[in-house]
């Protein structure tokens, strides 16, 4: 079942995922009555407003047990949608490749949807559908090209255009689906991608590579992959799979499915930790930046009295995530040079009206098996609640050099004194670098 959610920048805040899906699975005897995932969707050409989402569906009559492609239509994103009554419009029977199953995986076949481009001049005017197929005993495979005049079909296959599976690589268990996408004339795609192919095929550790092609054809490998290895993440990752990519001026963001190295409850994740969540990584290409990471959102409704802090909690109960904040950002093709941020936090809340308020922010160590450790750095706010009930205040800036020994921090409020309950609480933290970089030994 798909839910979607919504927010005005990359880094959020993000919506709740609404309590019934968007797009739900199919009737008892449907092609999809089971399962349905990786909706991509895109502004349909044939109809002015209108939108266009490419899915795929399973284990139902008609499919043969595997993942199959199927269309839908709305006039928002947010839908209603409507599944094309021709569905589904490609078998997953169809995309079986012996040459492409690892030793194990015979018969491997599926199919899950990484991207659509509608037709354009540079897709020949045709529609162009990157998926990861066939789908391997290790859940990946090769990023496949296929296209068609019509979302209905008939699709035909085009080629691999990233195909993995050499021993000894990277993204030698190939590819879970990842999303190629058009920027400045060039087709781009970070795929996610597994190390381990062959008889004993995995996906237990997944990182993050990037391709670049001038055709949408053929891609171009770049010499250091992977640009998001793991040890680089949120700590206890494991894997960053199904990477979908969006560039924005000179800050790349790359949305993945996070799956933890440990699942079982924790003194930082009291009730443990979901299979997958859904993460970001964020890449540079310039030294000069400012990015602003939302830490604790209006999701969180949080209230504070005086005396109180705020948790710092991995809780899927309560919909609250304490985020890890790295202090470095370090370069895969330059691994001596280092930057080191600027880190300020910005807080706002709604307040007693005109009253003075005393708040810290207390910035504290993160371990990288997700320990929350001791306060670094103890930062003051003093701010004072406005006419309209509201209040906001932005602390100095803390670097690497101030905060030592650790590569992630963590970040909680606390309500040291003021008149009455804080409520509606959010913190950001601002990530801001001049274009200094730093060299440090290996």
């Amino acid at each position: 079942r798909i839910g979607m959610s919504t927010a005005a920048s990359p880094l959020g805040p993000w919506t709740k995922p609404p309590v019934q899906p968007n797009l739900d699975v199919g009737g008892s005897n449907a092609w999809d009555k089971d399962t349905i995932a990786s909706m991509n969707i895109v502004p349909d050409p044939d109809k002015l407003g209108g939108w266009i989402a490419f899915f795929e569906g399973g284990m139902g009559p008609g499919t043969q047990g595997d993942w199959t492609l199927g269309v839908a239509r709305a006039p928002h994103p947010t839908g209603p949608w409507v599944k094309s009554p021709l569905n589904p419009v490609l078998s997953g029977s169809a995309v079986h490749d012996p040459s492409r199953c690892f030793k194990g995986s015979e018969p491997c076949a599926g199919l899950y949807v990484a991207s659509v481009l509608p037709p354009a001049r540079y897709t020949n005017d045709s529609w162009w559908l990157y998926m990861e197929a066939p789908i391997n005993k290790n859940d990946e495979g090769p990023i496949a090209l296929w296209s068609s005049p019509t979302p209905e079909g008939p699709w035909a296959f085009v080629k691999y255009v990233l195909d993995g599976g050499n021993r000894g690589g990277w993204d030698s268990g190939r590819y879970s689906e990842s999303r190629v996408f058009r920027h400045d004339d060039l087709f781009h795609l970070f795929a996610s991608a597994s190390a381990v192919g062959g008889e004993r095929a995995n996906k237990d550790v997944e990182q993050i590579g990037w391709a670049v092609s001038a055709d949408g054809l053929n891609f171009r490998e770049y010499p250091h992959n992977p640009v998001c290895p793991q040890e680089g993440s949120t700590p206890l990752t494991s894997a960053m799979a199904e990477a979908h990519a969006l560039i924005e001026e000179q800050v790349i963001y790359i949305f993945h499915t996070i799956r933890w190295t440990h699942t079982g409850p924790s003194p930082f994740a009291p009730k443990g930790r979901n299979a997958e969540d859904l993460g970001v990584e964020i890449l540079t290409v310039s030294a000069s930046f400012l990015i602003q990471l939302p830490i604790i959102t209006p999701n969180w409704r949080l209230a504070l009295d005086p005396g109180q802090e705020s948790p710092c909690l991995y809780d899927w109960e309560s919909y609250r995530y304490c985020a890890a904040l790295k202090v470095a950002m370090t370069a895969s093709a330059a691994p001596t040079q280092v930057l080191y941020p600027l880190i300020s936090f910005n807080v706002s809340a709604s307040c007693k009206r005109l009253t003075a308020v005393h708040l810290n922010v207390l910035v504290k160590a993160f371990s990288n098996d997700a320990a929350v450790g001791e306060t670094l750095q103890k930062l003051p706010l003093y701010a004072t609640c406005g006419s309209t009930g509201q209040l906001t205040a932005t602390s100095k800036s803390v670097t690497a050099a101030e905060l030592p020994s650790t590569d992630f921090i963590v970040a909680t409020i606390e309500y040291v004194s003021g008149d009455g309950t804080l409520s509606a609480i959010t913190q950001t933290a601002i990530y801001k670098n001049d274009g200094t970089v730093h060299h440090r030994s290996r």
